[in-house]
């Protein structure tokens, strides 16, 4: 499926996020995301922290404090993120799933800042 948001982060690793994970795995279990696309983009661009995920060697997580309207102003936006070598040699990340977030994981280690 086509991407619907490719950006670069602060390292300059090129992130896609797909339709089909926007619509078939994030958006139906986090229906307050579907007008706020351009909050997952703020989060991979200018994230207040980003940690590798405590599951996954291979994935990071983009931490964003008030990226959402009211009533989730006061909670994190997490971006998590799947990264791969492309057959160019090249780090390419894929979005895995987005989501608000009361907190940031303890047993994740920080990457930035």
């Amino acid at each position: 499926m086509p991407p619907i948001l490719r950006l670069r982060d602060r390292w300059g690793r090129e992130i896609v996020l797909t339709e089909e994970i926007w619509f078939d795995h994030v958006l139906p279990g986090h229906r307050e995301l579907a007008a706020h696309l351009s909050a997952v983009e703020r989060t991979i661009v200018d994230a207040d922290q980003v940690n590798r995920d405590a599951g996954a060697s291979n994935r990071e997580n983009f931490y964003l404090m008030g990226a959402l309207p009211d009533p989730y102003q006061h909670l994190y936006l997490k971006v998590c993120v799947q990264f791969q070598r492309s057959a160019a040699d090249a780090i390419i990340g894929r979005v895995v799933t987005a989501f608000p977030a009361r907190k940031i994981k303890a047993s994740e280690v920080k990457r930035w800042p």
